[in-house]
């Protein structure tokens, strides 16, 4: 068989990872979807792995080993799909179709390219001005696209919206991170997210677009920043942070220079760093801590608009729960209480309190772990996490506290038990003792 462009390894012995239960004999062999930070040496791929630019790094039918895994995490891929008896008890969906997904973040590498390069080429030493304002004059008026890529944007946020409106929360979402490839896959996450919110406000099909489409491109004035600067493994000097803090105005002098149908996306990324209380940038606008608006709100000119709002929301969001090269992505008991922290102040209370029903506090497939209860020690897979009890799921016990593997798993509902858990280190969440927020903390303080 051929293998793709990772091309072929020596086989290593399989990899420390999840203590799996052993299948029973009548189980047919399942696919499952599975985070790189999931797999292990010896598992088979169900389907062709590619990168963002559709080549196949590894064929359907080969059997991973550590060696691939690591160059599959290298090249930013979140996960794979994987034959097995029985992976996991409980397989991690992604809310965007794999293909809606890789078409999705190809379009969007491709226009930061196209766009970043004519912008670079209207410049005499092909030197980005270190403001908008210069950037501005610098550009000119002309176009910077001659819409073909556009087209082919408008199109993709047309396959994205349906993708995300055939779920009612986006489990997903949250476990199938760690893409080296941030930006974009950042962005797509971004407007899936803010999709979810926006569908559960009853926004317009057009408002839908626009917000997708504002999501999208939030990012692009980082394009025009030096990328050791957005890429640094570590902390901002004051200079580096002054030129990072210019991407909003970058990306709105770049897109009103876009062939697009509406205003509204160069709005969003113009504000999608603006704060309720009025301390966000560029602009310094406040918000109203609520969904619904007077008409003289909706028109102030200092007030944000509900657009960048949701996408503000779906941004922090996104971005707590990811990896960087300068810390780790946070628990998931953490993500949604630093999101509750910053309501009101930072964004908006009512958008936050949605948020909460359309991405749950533990997503479907979390690794956790039992700290009260009858079963103190043991470990599991959530299925479900309730609305009304965000931080005590519906799991499947897996494996007990000596860390040996049931034969069958045990469903355990921790909100009828009022039992505790914590979410599991992603690297090894059945076998590693120390759980992800006990690291986070130690990495931060270092």
């Amino acid at each position: 068989m051929r293998e793709g462009r990772l091309g072929p390894s020596a086989r290593n012995p399989r990899g420390a990872g999840v203590p799996r239960p052993q299948p029973r004999l009548d189980e047919e062999p399942s696919v499952h979807t599975r985070s790189l930070q999931r797999v292990a040496a010896g598992d088979v791929l169900a389907e062709d792995v590619r990168d963002a630019d559709e080549q196949v790094l590894l064929r359907v039918g080969t059997t991973l080993t550590d060696a691939y895994i690591a160059s599959l995490r290298a090249r930013g891929v979140p996960a794979v799909r994987i034959a097995d008896g029985a992976p996991d008890w409980v397989g991690v969906d992604d809310p965007l179709h794999a293909e809606v997904r890789r078409e999705t973040s190809l379009t969007l590498r491709t226009l930061f390219s196209n766009v970043s390069g004519a912008a670079r080429q209207r410049f005499d030493d092909g030197t980005v001005p270190a403001n908008s304002a210069a950037l501005a004059t610098r550009l000119g008026e002309a176009p910077l696209s001659d819409g073909t890529a556009e087209g082919q944007l408008e199109a993709t946020v047309s396959r994205l919206i349906d993708s995300v409106l055939e779920r009612e929360v986006l489990d997903g979402l949250a476990q199938l991170k760690n893409h080296s490839d941030y930006t974009f896959t950042h962005s797509v996450e971004v407007a899936a997210l803010a999709v979810g919110i926006g569908h559960r406000l009853g926004l317009s099909t057009s408002n839908l677009r626009d917000l997708a489409t504002g999501c999208l491109l939030h990012d692009v004035g980082k394009s025009l920043v030096d990328s050791a600067v957005i890429d640094k493994p570590g902390p901002l000097d004051e200079a580096e942070r002054t030129l990072v803090k210019e991407h909003p105005e970058l990306g709105y002098e770049v897109i009103r220079r876009l062939h697009l149908a509406s205003v509204l996306p160069g709005q969003i990324a113009l504000q999608h760093h603006e704060r309720q209380d009025g301390a966000g940038y560029p602009r310094g606008l406040h918000g109203s801590n609520r969904i619904r608006r007077t008409t003289q709100e909706r028109v102030d000119p200092r007030t944000m608009m509900l657009l960048a709002e949701i996408c503000a929301v779906a941004d922090i969001h996104n971005a707590i729960s990811s990896d960087r090269p300068y810390r780790p992505a946070m628990p998931a008991e953490e993500v949604m209480a630093v999101i509750e922290r910053n309501a009101g102040g930072h964004l908006n209370r009512e958008l936050v309190e949605l948020l909460r029903r359309t991405v749950p506090v533990y997503p479907r497939g979390t690794w956790v772990q039992i700290l009260t209860g009858a079963y103190v020690g043991w470990r599991g897979q959530v299925t479900k996490t309730p609305l009304d009890h965000p931080y005590r799921p519906r799991i499947l016990l897996a494996l007990d506290d000596r860390l040996q593997a049931l034969e069958e798993p045990r469903p355990l509902d921790c909100s009828d038990q009022h039992v505790d858990v914590r979410a599991l280190a992603p690297e090894q969440p059945a076998t590693e003792p120390g759980c992800l927020a006990e690291r986070t903390a130690e990495r931060v303080a270092s």
